[in-house]
């Protein structure tokens, strides 16, 4: 992960704390996680099948009172955060 990304992660984590505050929570926890994965079958020195895929997934606990909420997703569309949020 480039530092380029890191910063992103950390702004997009900063600017989901804020909002989920003001939209009413006592306390936030969020989670970000991205990855990726690369596989290759080879058979008898012949390649048979690859794939690579990537995924990246946000997770939000907020604490409103005595409850709690937790949502997740990998929309990272500032529509689909709201929505979480929500």
């Amino acid at each position: 992960m480039t530092n380029d990304t890191k910063s992103s992660y950390a702004s997009l984590i900063s600017d989901v704390v804020n909002d989920t505050l003001k939209a009413g929570a006592n306390a936030v926890e969020v989670m970000c996680v991205s990855g990726a994965d690369l596989s290759i079958e080879v058979r008898n020195d012949t390649v048979e099948n690859s794939g690579f895929s990537e995924a990246k997934t946000i997770g939000i606990r907020a604490l409103v009172g005595q409850q709690a909420a937790i949502v997740s997703g990998s929309d990272f569309s500032a529509k689909g955060l709201q929505e979480m949020i929500a």
